[in-house]
This record gives structure tokens, C-alpha cells and sequence, in this order.
């Protein structure tokens, strides 16, 4: 380890056999310097050159090593150097069942995994524990796999996620796990979110719910949302909302509300409010901004000014 930290201070001094050592001891019989030569070679403040396709030939070949903790280095490495073919690899990785525990490169698959087979091989081996809590980090793991559009790839795992969000009724209600549970939900989930929206203390998780709900509902989005709106006022997570499903023929159902809220507490017209008038109100938006200039935060009416 002590070799590979002088290597990473001569790259810092921009002399390339610190590079050269490190990618050298990729090859050295030794376990622990490989280790510390891929740890070091995933280091953020290194700056590496990882362009040529020798040196990538290099680094996915470190996922054939016989040792796990090789294999696992390698794979944080190359996920998170983004080198291609690295989901190739770990994929086949996965499906040849020679890994004693999958779990850690199935989670480091789950991160960039972008087809049905990458999706197949890897549900098998993950969300399948029970720990004394959710962790945020479990969620975030699976974060663009259940954004992607192609329903054939985010549908299992969000069904997957959701499914694990259940396994821990006593934090049903924190944001940490509703963030989540609210992103991964079909329409199966409904009565669980509408108990979330009325049992969750934090705004924040009932603002999730809510999301959620109009997402799955979206005839009666904007009804859900106004409600929503004159419950909990024009936070910058429902003025958002309200930007996605709003149309300009839906003036007189949310800007009363908002006016009302001016009058219970300061600060309401902030940029997201103004951005609401303003792109999604027409005419009738920009009018009712320059009626309430003086009531903009500082920072909506240097914009609205702009």
C-alpha cells in the first residue's frame, strides 16, 4: 500500500511512472497490491487517463481474477471510471454463477445496467435481505434503473423496490424510505400512499406521496395537488408538481389558492411560483406577477426582472 500512495503523489506531480506503476501492478502475483492498485486508481482527485482501449482491456480483465475481492475492486473501479464494457462484463459475471457472493456486484451492476438481460441477472441477487432499517443508499443503487422509459427494464425492479420498501412498516413514513417506496409504486400502491399522506408527519414525505399519487392518478392530478396546495402551501416540491400537470386553463383553480397563502406567510412567491405564472399561465401569469411584484422573494423578482 505504501508503494501505490507514492504512486498516487507522483501523479500528483505529474510524473507518469506513478501511472505506470499502478497499471503494472495489475499484474503482480501479489493480492494485496492489486488491491491497493485498483483502490488507488479509482481515487476522485486522481487525474488518470483511462482513454485507451489497452488500458480498459486491462482493467475489465481484473473481473476474471479468481478472487472475489479482486473481482468486486475491479468491478467499483470500472463502474465508477465508467469504462465500456463494463456492463457487459458484469454481466456475464453474474450469469455464470461463479461468484460465492453476488450481492456487491449486482449492486455495482444495478448503478449502470441498461438492457432486460443486465436486469435479469442481476434481481436475482439483490433487494432479497432484511436489515434492522432501509438504507437511503439501497434506494439510490437502483436510482436510474427505475427511471429508465422502457417500462420491460424499470418495471421489475421497481416492483422489486417496492416490495422491499414494505418490509419495514415502522419507517412507512419516513422520507428516507417513502422517497422511494413513492418512486418505485404502481397502482397497487395507492392505499398505502394515501395513508402516508395522512399519517406522515414530515411534509416532505407526505410532498413524495402526494407526487406519487397524482403520478398514478393523473385524471385527478391537479385536484390532488390544489388539495395538496391548500394544505401545505406552495412549497418548491408541489410548485414543481404543479409545473408538470398544470395547464394555462388552470389559472383560476391554483392561483386563488396561492394568493391566499401571501396573506398567512412571507416568502410564498419564490422562483417556483414565478416560473409556474410564467411559463405555464400565459398572459394571465405575467399579470398577476407584476400585480404582486413587491410581495416577490428578492431572488423571484430579480428574475421576474430579467
Amino acid at each position: 500500500k505504501g508503494r501505490t500512495k507514492a504512486a498516487e503523489k507522483l501523479i500528483f506531480l505529474k510524473d507518469s511512472t506513478g501511472e505506470k506503476f499502478l497499471f503494472d501492478s495489475l499484474d503482480s502475483p501479489s493480492k494485496e497490491l492489486r488491491l491497493a492498485a485498483l483502490k488507488s486508481l479509482r481515487e476522485w482527485n486522481l487525474d488518470l487517463d483511462f482513454s485507451s482501449p489497452e488500458r480498459n482491456s486491462i482493467l475489465l480483465a481484473q473481473l476474471e481474477a479468481a478472487d472475489q475481492e479482486i473481482i468486486l475492486a475491479a468491478a467499483e473501479l470500472c463502474n465508477y471510471r465508467k469504462i465500456p464494457g463494463t456492463e457487459n462484463r458484469l454481466t456475464t459475471l453474474l450469469e455464470s454463477g461463479k461468484l460465492t457472493d453476488p450481492k456487491p456486484v449486482a449492486m455495482e451492476l444495478a448503478e449502470i445496467a441498461s438492457t432486460q438481460r443486465a436486469v435479469k441477472a442481476l434481481l436475482p441477487h439483490v433487494l432479497q435481505d432484511k436489515p434492522e432499517e432501509f438504507s437511503q443508499w439501497t434506494g439510490y443503487a437502483f436510482e436510474q434503473l427505475i427511471e429508465n422509459p422502457d417500462p420491460e427494464i424499470s418495471g421489475p425492479v421497481k416492483q422489486a423496490l417496492y416490495d422491499y420498501t414494505l418490509q419495514f412498516p415502522e419507517q412507512r413514513n419516513d422520507q428516507t424510505l417513502v422517497e422511494y417506496l413513492a418512486k418505485s409504486a404502481n397502482k397497487a400502491a395507492i392505499p398505502v400512499l394515501k395513508e402516508i399522506l395522512k399519517n406522515a408527519k414530515d411534509p416532505v414525505s407526505r410532498t413524495y406521496a402526494i407526487g406519487a399519487l397524482a403520478r398514478l392518478q393523473p385524471d385527478r392530478a391537479l385536484d390532488l395537488l390544489t388539495s395538496h396546495l391548500k394544505q401545505e402551501g406552495p412549497g418548491y416540491s408541489t410548485m414543481r408538481l404543479l409545473q408538470t400537470y398544470a395547464t394555462e386553463q388552470d389559472y383560476d383553480q391554483i392561483i386563488p389558492v396561492i394568493e391566499e397563502w401571501t396573506q398567512k406567510s412571507e416568502d410564498v412567491l419564490d422562483t417556483e411560483v414565478l416560473r409556474l405564472c410564467l411559463f405555464k399561465f400565459g398572459n394571465r401569469g405575467e399579470q398577476f406577477v407584476r400585480e404582486h411584484l413587491d410581495q416577490l422573494t428578492d431572488q423571484a423578482r430579480m428574475r421576474a426582472r430579467w
